[in-house]
C-alpha cells in the first residue's frame, strides 16, 4: 500500500497534490474533494456518492460555502488543468464559486440519483 504520494492523489497534469487542496479545507469539504478527484482512478461513482454524502453533510451542518484562501487558489490552479466536461472540472467550478448545492446536483446527476 503507498501512503505517501499514492498515484490516485498525485497523478494530476498541474502537479498539485490532493492534499494540497483539502488540507486547508473543513473536514467535509476537503472528503468531498478527495473523492472527487481520486473517483476515475479508484471507485468510480462509489467515490462520487461519498463526494456527496460529505457535501449533503457540509451543507446540513450550515458550514461555510466559501473555500479557504489557500484551498481555493490550489483548486483554481488543479480545474485549469481539468477538462472543462469533466465531472472534476464542474464539481470544483461550483466549489470555487462558493455553491455546494450546485457540487451536489452535478454529483447527483452523474450518479443518476
Amino acid at each position: 500500500m503507498t501512503v505517501d504520494h499514492p498515484p490516485h492523489y498525485a497523478s494530476h497534469p498541474s502537479g498539485i497534490e490532493c492534499i494540497e487542496v483539502s488540507r486547508h479545507c473543513m473536514s467535509d469539504m476537503g472528503q468531498a474533494i478527495q473523492y472527487v478527484w481520486r473517483h476515475a482512478e479508484k471507485n468510480g461513482i462509489e467515490d462520487l456518492d461519498k463526494a456527496r454524502w460529505f457535501l449533503l453533510d457540509h451543507v446540513a451542518h450550515g458550514f461555510a460555502s466559501a473555500l479557504p484562501y489557500r484551498a481555493r487558489v490550489k483548486l483554481e490552479e488543479v480545474n485549469r488543468r481539468n477538462a472543462a466536461d469533466s465531472v472534476e472540472h464542474r464539481v470544483f467550478g461550483r466549489l470555487l464559486a462558493a455553491d455546494p448545492h450546485g457540487a451536489i446536483a452535478v454529483l447527483s446527476r452523474e450518479i443518476g440519483g
